[in-house]
């Protein structure tokens, strides 16, 4: 309770100081050492318009308490949930999910609607017209709050949202969850993207065994990332890279 007291006293404090409406994050931090600190960060331009409709925030959203109808809000998490929500709103990879009433783009904390429909789609051939017609930009919206890079459809983050006969029908690229809770919706989503990322793991560990087999040297081309999580998982003995990453190359080397 006493932390909490600190928090609020130290956030209402450098709000009182700032001029017209604020579009930022603030940020309390706090350890049992020494006295928390506030962090403010200003929204760009491009957060502005996220925020203010572009898309929609899951949460209570808190408004003056002398305005109900207020569109100024603020959504508040603590603890654990606060680095989840600044994760989520920052490098969360979003869902495709299509509902009765649309086509949205989402992650667990946030979601826009990328199309509307009608009512719900009926047959399989319906459903994979829709899909097909799903494109970055065109309409699939980007909901990130860092860069410029809209969703597409891939073999795991598509999938039907709601009550529906069709999941028996539907083909291993498009899936299907009865409930239309947001946090299961996103559960569902990574559920997914594991077993994907498993299956993709399984192909790589097939095709390095049967290059050994023949006595080749297995070598895979792979991003930075999986590189990297590979090297930690001692899943490769030698990672060769570009000598212009040497960013990269000091941060393994420092591991």
């Amino acid at each position: 309770r006493e932390l909490y007291w600190q928090a609020y006293t130290k956030l209402s404090s450098k709000v009182s100081g700032m001029d017209g409406q604020a579009h930022c994050f603030l940020l309390y931090k706090a350890s049992a050492d020494g006295e928390g600190e506030v962090e403010i960060i200003d929204l760009t331009k491009r957060q502005r318009g996220l925020v203010n409709g572009g898309c929609e925030f899951v949460g209570l959203k808190l408004k003056p308490p002398e305005d109900s109808t207020a569109k100024t809000w603020c959504l508040v998490y603590s603890e654990d949930e606060a680095q989840k929500a600044w994760d989520d709103m920052m490098t969360a990879e979003p869902c495709i999910y299509i509902t009765s009433d649309g086509v949205y783009a989402a992650t667990r904390y946030k979601r826009a609607l990328c199309k509307g429909l009608s009512g719900p789609l009926k047959t399989l051939k319906d459903v994979e017209a829709c899909v097909a017609g799903l494109a970055p930009d065109k309409p699939l919206k980007n909901i990130s709050f860092v860069g410029n890079d809209p969703p597409s459809i891939t073999s795991y983050n598509c999938f039907l949202v709601g009550p529906s006969t069709l999941g028996p029908t539907l083909p291993a690229t498009i899936g299907h969850i009865a409930s239309t809770s947001t946090g299961d919706i996103y559960d569902y989503f990574l559920k997914r993207r594991s077993a994907h990322t498993v299956g993709e793991a399984e192909k790589l560990i097939a095709t390095m065994l049967a290059d050994v087999a023949k006595g080749q040297t297995a070598i895979v081309s792979t991003g930075k990332k999986e590189a990297a999580t590979a090297f930690k998982n001692s899943l490769m003995k030698k990672v060769f890279v570009h000598e212009s990453m040497s960013k990269f190359i000091t941060a393994v080397r420092a591991e």
